[in-house]
């Protein structure tokens, strides 16, 4: 558990995408619940968080960052918070974390979530088959339209870029849509575990 006397640091297992804005204590939540589900030894599971280890100020030069890191990892974990509307969802730096694993088999995503929305993820789906089709929605093209701008002012439409360059063979918007639709089927996949829980 997180609460272990026995926390250290060493090389991540597990590299973490979360939405700052959510609530720290729910995201220590999720990654407790994560190591729970997983029957994950807890003394050898190390996580990268990058409110910790990364900046995000300047979009393009520090999402560069993002891909080796992942690749040496081998495994994304996207906290979804709440599961009904991720957050992370509506973020550009958090689509882009999520592109490693859309284009790279060899690096896995697996979804966490806090415990109560676990819970409630598991109750909703037995009455509504569909509700996790609905919850899951991947608009690349409608972050940037939001004219998100990091602090520095940098337009964010630097994901877009990424985005872009990882499905050379296709013109702009169509790798925009095609890594929209093969995120969402990642994210659903990633989430059918819990379906068949408690």
């Amino acid at each position: 558990p997180l609460d272990s006397p026995r926390l250290a640091a060493a090389k991540a297992t597990v590299y973490v995408s979360y939405a700052q804005e959510c609530s720290f204590l729910r995201l220590l939540d999720a990654l407790d619940e994560y190591v729970r589900a997983h029957a994950l030894d807890p003394a050898a599971t190390f996580f990268w968080v990058d409110v910790l280890c990364t900046r995000q100020l300047a979009m393009g030069r520090d999402l560069q960052l993002v891909p080796p890191l992942q690749r040496a990892i081998g495994e994304v974990v996207l906290v979804l918070d709440p599961w009904h509307e991720p957050v992370c969802l509506t973020h550009g730096w958090n689509l882009a974390e999520v592109l490693e694993a859309v284009v790279n088999p060899s690096v896995g995503l697996r979804v966490a979530m806090a415990r109560g929305d676990r819970e409630d993820l598991v109750r909703t789906v037995r009455t509504n088959r569909r509700a996790l089709d609905h919850a899951i929605k991947v608009r690349a093209e409608a972050v940037h339209e939001e004219g998100e701008a990091s602090e520095d002012g940098e337009d964010l439409g630097a994901y877009l870029e990424a985005i872009r360059a990882r499905f050379p063979g296709l013109s702009g918007d169509s790798a925009v849509q095609t890594f929209n639709r093969r995120a969402r089927l990642l994210i659903i996949k990633a989430c059918s575990p819990f379906s068949f829980q408690m």
